[in-house]
């Protein structure tokens, strides 16, 4: 979820569609981006979205080689 909080908003903007997205259920993960302000700020968001997506597919890869370990000890 993209979006900081602008002038005269109370919550952020990533933080009030997260936790929308939350109430509605079927969420798993959510990486919320908190410094743009602007459309034109989330224009090369995409990018940086998917490199922390990688490192997190990544954590939980390993994770799961981890747990898969433990168990066949």
């Amino acid at each position: 979820m993209c979006g900081g909080q602008g002038l005269g908003e109370d919550i952020l903007e990533s933080k009030a569609m997260a936790d929308y997205a939350l109430d509605k259920g079927g969420v798993e993960k959510i990486i919320l981006e908190q410094k743009s302000v602007s459309t034109v700020d989330r224009a090369g968001l995409p990018r940086e979205v998917k490199k922390q997506l990688e490192r997190i597919k990544e954590r939980d890869n390993l994770y799961e080689n981890q747990s898969d370990l433990k168990r066949q000890k």
